[in-house]
């Protein structure tokens, strides 16, 4: 171009146009790296093909020798530019202009392609696109294709395994990785290693010519394709790695305009049959030595982010086209592609719904023409490609493959990324449909594994701390970029998912860490933060050396400042955006340890309190808005967030060391004007969240300053029962007021931003759109970089909001040890959590505590009373014993306080399912299910535990003890389910309580049903002598008149008859000691002896009953021999009982059985009967 302008130019002719000076100084440097003499040597370069750009600066007449066909490596211009300047006439390369004008592209009416001919080119790249998309069985049975594809095999054999875009050119990487591919595919086994050899880089990937100084993304594609077409070969693994290391950089740093093809659905399309390719060779079992971090957390990402941007950008508003679109093609191929991997449902089906239209619209459209989307020296179109491409849209369908568990395994999100789904839904349109969010936090955990990786860089581990916001994290800045269609480098988003996460650890860091060191200290780390944070160059190796190593806290410190500092990012920015960079961390720091001296000045002072029971902060000098534009707002971390996004816009849109992100004083006004209200934001809806959790732990929260509290009514001096709740929620009301306010500022300064961004100063490109000059001081920018600044505000704005939204909906930062407090009687130790008692003049149940610390008391109490009962039964003797009532009243007092604690923890109970209700809130209901099911637990634990001393003291074989404690080992079973249960509600997220308790629910009905299972366990045995006992009962039933059975013996003259009744009276009072025992003979027998003799006594009742022994036995009253007990309950003589009976001994003793309401009796039998029941022992 520089050639042509300065030929006009000789003419009188001037073009002006934008970044004219930029071409031709760029001219100026590439032709002084460049030895013309290589021009006259014997191998051909890719400067034969652009001869005009050395008109005047060589001598043509020494480069005959480098003619192909007449053509100077097949390029018209540059054939024209040698015949113009060479010294005698050359007919052969009028001939070639010639056939240029009448048969190239221009079909005779005086336009000429950049290249002609290119019959390698166009036939390898329609047949390949063809066979690829279904046509392989029409394409074999052509005979003209195999001459071609002989004529081919035979090209690349005399040119040692490398082809050019025609017959006798320049080999290149593109065509003969095409050319190598076809051949395979047609069964003609061809090496692939002239493609390694001839073509690799110094740094690994693949050049389309040697010396190329511009990477392509299409010949890296092609080349690994036709690599993998063959991956049993031995020595392609190496280039594999390195070809797909390189393709992963250039999608994360957003690098995806290839250099011969201008769409970038072009570049997708390839990207993902490359990449798709790979994994199942992968999967087959080759390639194995390549690293899994490779495939995992780079190929797979973009396969997902290439899956989103071709799901957020279908438009299906968009049906009607008037033309043919080359682009709707290339969309349809990547996404039968994509079709192949083991999506999930969901996703799958919205695939094929974008392929489906994108047939619709090839099939429907009108041919008018083509898109000039290739690149030569000029974009041209070609109508062979498109319609090889409009052919293989059209027929191509998806290709069922079989993936293996561990590949299936990496494309189904875990359970805890589902769960998020409709916890962001609710910052979100309703209408927007659900697959929008599966995309977006599709592989969200692999950017989650990385943070974690990064996790213990600067700041030191903590045990105990779970961390829950790092899930988070990248679905925010996903979400949002996906969502607003902005399609911003994943490299920038994953600079601010790590900057991200530094925000929490450093405010972790500081108000876990920092705060508890003693008030000198803190005015030391204070004195070296203002004096020597910064005592280092932005070299990063003298800057190591230069941190002071005094102590912990200095160092983690330091560490954090280097990291900010010392990014590359940072690095690479101009010197405005390092100081600015630089102050700002200054004051992040130095506002954390005021807000810390704050708070302890707030925690000492509790003689200030409002009307609903908030410590006020009398120690400010100034007033709530003061501090809530300073200190809360730099503390916050946006101020400091936002330089360093900055810092990294710069670098992405390749913004030169000496220009600033914004450039005029209006932009760096105006963006310093931005991050202002949404600082303030998220301060606003950080303590709207934290009200209770701040007054916990003894924060300074905004609740804290007098203005919350002028006005108010005092709710002690109202009877009204709502005065409370209507108190809290003016507080909370004027904190989103508040909120609202700042948020439509920032969304007027964004806007403003943008537009004196946008708006052109001191010239305008072509039409007036394609370059801005107002970079200020002479600093030109290409329309495409200044939007991704915009577009990068943009995000960071939308960014902020959705993290303070978050923060209002659930409180994702971990808990922070209690130092000290503002009412320390209430937060001594943990049972004076659940148990403690509201604070004087308190404003009722604080959302954050007061609902789960009723529960927990009630619960506590429960918990106590069945204890105090539980040791309160004893044996017979003079021991206290239980009260069945008091036993009910327990587990009434258990359940209601479960129901409760349901019912409360949440206000409105509607909040529960439904957050975006605005002043809804909910106390720790983690807190309180979690506590609620360790009891549960604890008690099962007991339950089984208790009869086992009584058990194994028993009179019994070792076998039936034995059996017995299996049957009662078996409620083990419901203490698993009860631990796992724990387990599953510790790791519920409860934003969808609906969704997320669902294995709980299960649980929790699994749980009694398996418990009754267990207790019909011991009836089993049973079963089949009472089936023979109903049969004799039938066969007696109608003998009964006779007297065949009496179910009851006489008490002196009298006698009973029932049949079977519910309870038995037993007759015939035999005694020797009128149902006494001495207190010696009740020694020697003991408790055991009791609870024997009351289960021989039932045993018995059971053979009378049977008619298998006889009735002559007694149960008397041990107060009242004269009083026989007659009737002994129908429960204490089932058959589950029968198996104690068999180790009684026979004797003339007397026993003392267990206490049966209220009364205490005496079982005895004499020595005549003894024989008798020895034969039944």
């Amino acid at each position: 171009m520089p050639a042509i302008l300065k030929m006009l130019e000789e003419h009188n002719i001037y073009l002006v146009f934008p970044k004219k000076a930029v071409l031709l100084h760029l001219n100026v440097l590439k032709l002084a790296k460049f030895d013309l003499s290589l021009l006259y040597g014997p191998f051909q370069t890719t400067a034969l093909h652009s001869l005009e750009a050395f008109i005047g600066k060589i001598d043509f007449t020494k480069l005959c020798h480098h003619k192909v066909k007449g053509s100077m490596l097949g390029s018209p211009s540059s054939t024209a530019a040698y015949l113009m300047n060479v010294g005698d006439w050359d007919d052969e390369a009028e001939l070639y202009l010639t056939k240029c004008v009448e048969h190239g592209g221009g079909f005779g009416l005086g336009g000429v392609p950049s290249a002609y001919p290119s019959e390698i080119f166009e036939f390898t790249w329609v047949l390949t696109t063809l066979i690829k998309s279904g046509f392989r069985e029409e394409l074999f049975h052509i005979n003209p294709v195999f001459h071609a594809i002989d004529s081919l095999e035979s090209q690349l054999k005399s040119n040692q395994g490398a082809v050019g875009f025609a017959s006798g050119m320049l080999p290149d990487a593109d065509d003969t990785a095409k050319s190598i591919y076809l051949l395979k595919l047609f069964n003609h086994p061809t090496s692939s290693r002239a493609i390694i050899s001839q073509f690799t880089s110094p740094k690994g990937h693949i050049m389309t010519y040697l010396y190329e100084r511009t990477f392509s993304i299409s010949a890296n594609c092609n080349a690994l394709l036709c690599l993998l077409s063959s991956p049993e070969e031995s020595d392609i693994a190496l280039t594999v790695k390195n070809v797909t290391e390189a393709l992963c950089n250039c999608w994360w740093e957003n690098k995806m305009i290839d250099k011969w093809n201008l769409s970038q659905k072009y570049t997708l399309m390839l990207l993902t049959q490359a990449f798709v390719k790979l994994l199942r060779c992968w999967d087959a079992g080759f390639l194995k030595c390549l690293p899994d971090t490779l495939l995992k957390n780079r190929v797979m990402v973009v396969l997902t982010q290439i899956l989103n941007q071709l799901l957020f950008d279908y438009d299906p508003s968009a049906l009607e086209i008037e033309s043919y679109s080359e682009e709707i093609a290339y969309i349809v191929l990547a996404c039968a592609a994509l079709q192949s991997l083991p999506w999930p449902s969901t996703i799958l089906s919205q695939l094929d719904l974008v392929m489906q239209d994108g047939k619709l619209r090839l099939a429907s459209a009108k041919v008018e023409g083509y898109q000039y989307l290739w690149i030569k020296k000029t974009t041209y179109s070609s109508e062979t490609l498109a319609q090889a491409y409009y052919l293989a849209a059209l027929h191509v369908s998806p290709t069922k493959v079989g993936w293996s568990p561990e590949v299936e395994g990496h494309f189904q999100e875990p359970k805890a990324s589902s769960k998020m789904l409709g916890f962001f839904r609710s910052f979100f349109a309703r209408y927007e449909p659900a697959w929008k969010f599966e995309a977006s936090t599709f592989k969200s955990s692999t950017f989650t594994r990385m943070l974690q990786a990064y996790h213990a860089d600067i700041f030191p581990t903590r045990d105990g701390y779970e961390d829950k916001y790092l899930p988070y994290i990248p679905v925010t800045w996903i979400l949002i970029n996906n969502f607003q269609r902005l399609d911003l480098a994943t490299l920038l988003l994953w600079e601010m998912m790590k900057f991200s996460m530094w925000d929490f650890l450093i405010d972790e860091y500081m108000e876990a860490s920092v705060a508890s060191l003693p008030f000198q200290d803190r005015k030391y780390v204070k004195r070296w933060i203002k004096t020597s944070l910064f005592v280092y160059s932005r070299d990063r190796r003298t800057g190591e050396k230069r941190f002071h190593e005094d102590s912990s806290f200095i160092n983690t410190l330091g560490n954090y400042a280097r990291e900010v500092m010392l990014h590359p990012s940072v690095q690479a920015a101009s010197e405005y955006d390092c100081k600015k960079l630089q102050g700002e961390l200054r004051s992040f720091l130095l506002a954390h340890l005021k807000q810390i001296n704050n708070s302890a000045s707030l925690s000492s002072d509790i003689t200030h309190t409002s009307s609903m029971g908030h410590t006020l902060f009398s120690a400010s000098r100034s007033s709530f808005y003061y501090w809530v534009k300073s200190t809360a707002s730099t503390h916050i971390s946006c101020p400091i967030s936002s330089v360093f996004y900055a810092c990294l816009l710069s670098s992405v849109a390749k913004i030169t060391p000496e220009g600033d992100c914004f450039a005029t004083p209006r932009q760096k006004y105006k963006a310093s004007d931005l991050c202002a209200p949404l600082a303030v934001i998220s301060r606003l809806f950080n303590d709207y969240a934290s009200i209770g959790r701040d007054q916990l732990e003894g924060n300074l929260n905004s609740v804290n300053f007098q203005e919350f509290h002028n006005g108010v009514q005092d709710p002690q001096t109202s009877n009204d029962s709502s005065t409370c709740e209507s108190t809290s929620n003016t507080v909370r009301s004027s904190l989103l007021q508040l909120r609202e306010y700042e948020r439509q500022g920032s969304r007027a300064v964004l806007s403003a931003l943008i537009n004196e961004m946008r708006v052109p100063r001191h010239g305008s490109g072509v039409g007036g759109t394609d370059v801005t000059t107002d970079r200020g001081y002479g600093m030109n920018l290409a329309k495409s970089d200044l939007a991704i600044i915009c577009k990068g505000m943009e995000l960071f704005a939308s960014a902020t909001k959705l993290y303070a939204d978050i923060y209002v909906a659930r409180d994702l930062t971990n808990k922070i040890p209690i130092v000290a407090g503002p009412h320390l009687n209430q937060l001594v130790q943990a049972n004076n959590f659940i148990l403690q008692e509201p604070p004087t003049r308190s404003c009722g149940w604080n959302h954050d505590f007061g609902v789960p610390a009723v529960v927990l008391r009630l619960m506590a109490l429960t918990l106590l009373g069945s204890t105090v009962n539980r040791t309160g039964l004893a044996y017979p003797g003079g021991h206290s014993h239980a009260d069945p009532r008091s036993c009910k009243g327990i587990n009434i007092a258990y359940l209601f306080a479960n129901w409760l604690g349901a019912a409360l923890v949440c206000q409105p109970f509607t909040y529960n399912w439904d957050q975006t209700i605005v002043g809804g809130h909910c106390g720790d209901r983690q807190r309180f299910y979690l506590w609620n099911s360790a009891q549960n637990l604890v008690q099962d634990i007991v339950l089984i535990i208790m009869p086992m001393p009584l058990l194994w003291n028993l009179h019994l074989p070792w076998l039936k003890k034995l059996s017995l404690t299996f049957i009662f080992a078996m409620g083990s079973g419901i203490c698993v389910i009860t631990l796992i249960r724990v387990i599953e509600v510790a790791k519920a997220d409860l934003q969808d309580i609906t969704h997320d308790y669902a294995s709980v629910g299960i649980l929790s009905v699994l749980e009694p049903l398996l418990g009754i299972v267990n207790c019909s366990l011991p009836l089993l045995r049973p079963v089949v002598p009472h089936l023979a006992e109903l049969a004799r009962f039938r066969r007696t039933s109608t003998d009964e008149t006779k007297g065949s059975y009496t179910y009851g013996l006489s008490i002196g003259s009298r006698r009973t008859h029932s049949k079977m009744p519910d309870a038995y009276p037993l007759d015939t009072i035999v005694t020797t000691n009128g149902g006494f025992y001495t207190e010696a003979e009740r020694s020697k027998l003991g408790d055991e002896r009791h609870i024997s003799a009351f289960i021989w006594a039932c045993s018995k009742a059971i053979q009378c009953r049977r008619g298998e022994g006889d009735c002559d036995f007694q149960v008397v009253d041990r107060r009242d021999p004269r009083t026989a007990v007659r009737d002994i309950p129908e429960f204490l003589v089932s058959d589950s009982i029968l198996p104690f009976s068999n180790r009684m001994k026979s004797g003339d003793r007397v026993f003392t059985a267990l206490p049966l309401g209220k009364e205490l009796h005496t079982v005895r039998y004499s020595e005549e009967h003894s024989r008798q029941t020895d034969s039944h022992s």
